[in-house]
């Protein structure tokens, strides 16, 4: 998801909760704390037999709220192809900025057969 796409999510979120804490209010002024209480204990009750049902459920199926599963086989294969690699070779996904790992700079080995790397100039 885009970073504005959470953003917009994040101020939805604390607006409807503005608006709950505010209706929760109104409603605990106009029928008074004791109806008040037995409501919210219905409506706690329901909440909490909610939340046992997508925890069975996840128990069950072996899925968490936000995963994905594979598809296909499920087999993931990573493969490297071409160059050559000096040090620790990292693969993997939504690498962002400057990564290094282990000295700043390769190895200057003779390749083989004597020949000389182009330095760029």
């Amino acid at each position: 998801m885009a970073a504005r796409g959470r953003k917009a999510l994040k101020w939805a979120g604390g607006v409807l909760f503005a608006g709950a804490v505010i209706a929760m209010g109104v409603y605990f002024a106009r029928v008074g704390l004791e109806n008040a209480d037995r409501t919210a204990s219905v409506i706690g009750a329901f909440v909490g037999l909610t939340g046992l049902a997508v925890t069975v459920y996840a128990m069950l199926t072996g899925t968490t709220p936000g995963t994905r599963r594979p598809g296909g086989s499920g087999e993931t294969r990573n493969t490297v192809e071409g160059g050559t690699v000096y040090g620790p070779l990292v693969q993997g996904r939504d690498f962002h900025g400057d990564i290094t790992l282990g000295p700043s700079t390769p190895r200057q080995d003779p390749p083989p057969g004597g020949e000389r790397p182009a330095t760029g100039r």
